[in-house]
């Protein structure tokens, strides 16, 4: 499977990065910053005002399809400290997380779940800050 070139605002990377620079300073880095400050490093920064609707910003409510059963699932992307699997809120640095962020609408996206290798699609971006003229959030 070919990776998708992800976009993230300018914005979104800088509080990324202001969260997770500290983490890159020490002797081990847990798998999870890994993945995210990769996906970052080699993400295309837009400006938040100039950022499409249809890709999944942070705090972006999602509705996604499982390709395996074809059931539907809306989740919000947060940053950790906002997580709370149970409302749907899950944090960026979850397999989930770095799995959707900076994805488009109509791109699929897998990540481990509990029960194997999930795949899913994502159908709608339900609400997106960006669109929403939100940029304080």
């Amino acid at each position: 499977m070919i990776e998708q070139k992800r976009i993230v605002t300018i914005e979104d990377y800088n509080r990324l990065m202001d969260i997770l620079g500290p983490a890159e300073t020490k002797r081990e880095v847990p798998p999870h910053v890994e993945q995210i400050l990769k996906l970052l490093r080699g993400a295309e920064l837009v400006d938040q005002q100039e950022i499409g609707r249809n890709v999944v910003t942070m705090n972006s409510k999602t509705l996604l399809k499982s390709l395996t059963n074809g059931r539907q699932a809306e989740l919000t992307l947060t940053y950790p400290t906002e997580a709370n699997p149970i409302n749907s809120r899950i944090s960026v640095l979850s397999n989930i997380g770095v799995a959707l962020l900076g994805i488009k609408v109509g791109e699929t996206v897998t990540w481990q779940t509990p029960v194997g290798r999930g795949e899913f699609c994502v159908e709608e971006v339900l609400y997106q800050p960006e669109a929403a003229k939100e940029f304080q959030l």
